[in-house]
């Protein structure tokens, strides 16, 4: 575990670069990807966290002006569609996928494998499928940089909404509130912690913003 961000930067290098190391099991390439299987991703009691979808015609018709609001933001960020994405998955692939990733930055390729079988596909065409317009390809990036810290967080408090902790949920205002609920349940599924605000969700809370053009 304590290599584990030199086995992230890995994901970075196109394992097909160097010699094949796994000779008995033809779902990796290499050691890493199948230490990165073992130890990382299937230790976990629940390896896959399941993630839901949102049915935004349901929200609309409740005809409650702050989730009328988050639904409009969330339309505007054009995530309907990954929100609201519902589909079996099998969780074997999903960790196979993980393990296997490389990331062609430059060339902006994402290739896998499974059970040995290459596949890859472009940002483009990968953001399409997720319902995303290619210029949103162009927007800043928001979830790598410039992380807003808890303090930094403090217009989404009021202590109206209780005891405010930056942060946290405790204290968030209930257009904020909702959306992140949405967001864990959704794009950044995540089992434990509920307290806390993941560090993935932050900026693109502040992204859904009510004055946020």
């Amino acid at each position: 575990m304590k290599g584990k961000p030199n086995f992230y930067n890995l994901m970075y290098e196109d394992p097909r670069g160097y010699p094949k190391e796994m000779q008995g099991d033809e779902r990796f390439w290499l050691w890493f990807q199948a230490d990165w299987y073992e130890s990382v991703i299937m230790t976990k009691s629940r390896p896959i966290t399941e993630m839901k979808s949102i049915d935004w015609q349901h929200l609309e018709n409740l005809e409650i002006p702050v989730v009328s609001e988050v639904v409009s933001a969330c339309g505007r960020m054009n995530m309907h569609s990954i929100m609201n994405f519902n589909c079996d998955w099998n969780d074997e692939v999903i960790a196979q996928f993980y393990a296997a990733l490389h990331i062609d930055r430059e060339n902006k390729v994402l290739h896998w494998s499974l059970q040995g079988k290459p596949f890859s596909i472009g940002y483009t065409q990968f953001a399409a499928l997720l319902g995303f317009p290619s210029n949103d390809l162009e927007r800043p990036m928001i979830h790598d940089k410039n992380v807003l810290e808890d303090g930094e967080m403090h217009y989404m408090y009021d202590s109206a909404y209780g005891d405010v902790e930056f942060g946290t949920v405790s204290g968030l205002i209930f257009y904020y509130k909702m959306i992140n609920q949405l967001l864990r349940y959704t794009v950044t599924p995540k089992a434990r912690n509920s307290d806390k605000i993941l560090i993935m969700s932050r900026n693109l809370l502040a992204s859904l913003g009510p004055n946020q053009p």
